[in-house]
């Protein structure tokens, strides 16, 4: 096993530590060590400099959705995995070829977001077990990680801030592709997943939302958690197609 690269392990001390600041002074040391050895208390991402704003994927249906989740894990990847700075991906659907399709499925043109994924960055999606959220902890302290969850109560499209508690939710009927970037709990003890959406930035908390933690999987968050495994540069490996296939 090769030793992180200094400035990956860099990235994740800032991503734990800055979370973890909100309750305890950590030396940067402690924060390195419980990233790379067990998953820490609380991790955010977008502290550690892996997350994008969030977007607007407008009227177009649930493979958008998947497209911008897929795009957020992608990010999150090419920082943390790969060691470089962040910058943004244009979301795509692509076809069976892999070749993108994004504007005749949509019916509407594709947001101007972001640079191409590299060919040959992308290896591989891991699946997270399903259900379980001990491992999709472990899974989002190495990064961030799309998932599917239920999105369909008025209660989800309302919210504002806080943290989403929907009991009616179903952990097994999903239809909304998000992406987790963190997780921690409040001063109150709730404990939350940090989620991107891609309802743009006036809806919830920046366009983000805070879901309830070990809540029976409470709204399917575990269910179908997928992370993403990137190739390490220099790309020479044949490419493989992280993005969601129509038809």
């Amino acid at each position: 096993m090769h030793p992180p690269r200094p400035r990956t392990t860099a990235v994740r001390a800032l991503a734990v530590a800055g979370c973890l600041a909100l309750t305890a002074a950590l030396p940067a040391a402690s924060a390195r060590a419980a990233a790379d050895d067990a998953p820490p208390a609380a991790v955010d991402w977008r502290v550690g400099l892996a997350v994008t704003a969030a977007h607007n994927k407008g009227q177009c249906d649930e493979l958008a959705s998947q497209a911008y989740a897929t795009a957020a894990a992608l990010e999150g990847a090419w920082v943390i995995q790969d060691d470089h700075l962040l910058k943004s991906f244009k979301p795509l659907i692509t076809n069976a070829a892999g070749e993108d399709v994004y504007t005749s499925v949509c019916g509407e043109p594709r947001p101007p977001l972001g640079a191409a994924f590299p060919a040959g960055a992308f290896k591989e999606w891991r699946p997270v077990a399903s259900g379980d959220e001990d491992a999709l902890r472990a899974a989002v302290a190495r990064g961030p990680v799309r998932t599917k969850i239920d999105a369909s109560h008025a209660s989800f499209a309302l919210y504002g801030a806080g943290v989403y508690d929907e009991p009616l939710c179903s952990s097994t009927e999903t239809d909304h592709w998000v992406t987790i970037v963190g997780y921690g709990t409040t001063l109150g003890g709730e404990k939350y997943w940090t989620v991107k959406n891609d309802y743009g930035t006036l809806w919830g908390e920046l366009g983000f939302i805070r879901m309830s933690r070990d809540q029976d999987n409470q709204c399917g968050i575990a269910t179908a958690a997928e992370e993403p495994v990137l190739n390490p540069a220099p790309y020479t490996a044949p490419s493989q197609n992280p993005w969601p296939v129509f038809p």
